[in-house]
């Protein structure tokens, strides 16, 4: 989250001249000086002061200005008493403004500034795939394009054969993995859906290691925007078979928007997502797919495809928030 900061640097020194003489009567008035000149007189000083404080105050504020833009944040000076700021992410909620000049002196605003929810939408940001035709113990993909802070990535791992497992998922920006569902075992088929939440920024490369040497990996790699970046998994599905027509079996939301993620590992290969699913990729060679669809109420989902012609199958459903 961003948000404009506004900050204004207050004459407190000279404020405190002024009030210094608010209340004349208290004060012993010279011999021959008659108190109204007296009141004027100290009204003029302390004009005086106030302006000279006030400019010392603007260019003190300048070199504030001057020194936040070269290595803290970028400043914008909008006149001689404001700046603005553009601020670093941070939790919502309300916070102090602080601004310190180039002589430490400095001003608080207590609750001067209050971060917001920013709310993106779900949607899909980027795949990309590894199917090598051989066994392999480690595969690594990398994603096409840098990550964006705060997304969620979701990692499918098929290979054809009922024995390997997976034995760690991590990548070149260490980010967290946890397994959402799997491994889910076919006809000398197995997959398993991993996951990592609130992800950092940068060029990305996730690496899958498998206990042996597993056959015709299929690993596949995405990369989401708009979901929770505490607590994003919801419920899952999973299930095998041996048809054109695979099908994860249902599971029932609990929140209203959510993602319906899809994916299966196959003998054959996939024509067509299932209904209201979008195809984000079906690998080359394998012929192994991935699919979503963003849903805005809850209830009970289920993810699907159509075959090329009949085979083995295991196909996972997973759902996030």
């Amino acid at each position: 989250m961003k948000g404009q900061l506004r900050a204004f640097i207050v004459c407190a020194f000279a404020e405190e001249q002024i009030g210094a003489f608010a209340e004349l009567d208290q004060v012993i008035v010279p011999a021959g000086v008659t108190r109204e000149n007296h009141r004027f007189a100290a009204a003029v000083d302390a004009q005086r002061q106030y302006d000279r404080a006030k400019t010392l105050a603007e260019k003190q504020l300048i070199a504030t200005a001057d020194h936040l833009s070269n290595g803290r944040i970028a400043v914008n000076v909008v006149s001689g008493t404001s700046i603005t700021a553009t601020t670093p992410a941070h939790a919502a909620g309300v916070v102090n403004v602080v601004v310190t000049n180039t002589d430490t002196k400095s001003g608080t605003l207590t609750n001067g500034f209050t971060y917001n929810v920013v709310s993106v939408p779900i949607g899909f940001a980027q795949v990309a795939a590894s199917t090598p035709q051989s066994s392999v113990s480690t595969l690594a993909t990398t994603f096409p394009g840098a990550q964006t802070a705060g997304n969620l990535n979701v990692v499918v791992v098929g290979w054809n054969d009922a024995t390997s497992n997976v034995t760690g998922v991590t990548d070149s920006q260490g980010n967290t993995y946890s397994l959402a569902i799997g491994p889910t075992r076919g006809t000398n088929l197995s997959q398993s859906i991993y996951y990592a939440k609130n992800i950092k920024s940068g060029a990305n490369t996730v690496t899958v290691t498998f206990n042996q040497a597993a056959a015709f990996v299929d690993m596949r790699i995405l990369e989401y925007a708009g979901l929770s970046t505490t607590a994003p998994l919801d419920v899952t599905a999973g299930a095998i078979g041996n048809s054109t027509a695979p099908s994860s079996g249902a599971a029932t939301t609990t929140s209203p928007s959510e993602l319906i993620f899809g994916a299966n590992t196959v003998w054959t290969g996939n024509t067509v997502a299932g209904p209201s699913f979008t195809i984000r990729i079906i690998t080359t060679p394998d012929g192994d797919l991935a699919e979503d669809r963003v849903v805005t109420t809850t209830g009970s989902y289920n993810a699907s495809s159509t075959l090329s012609s009949a085979g083995p199958w295991v196909m996972q459903m997973v759902t996030f928030k």
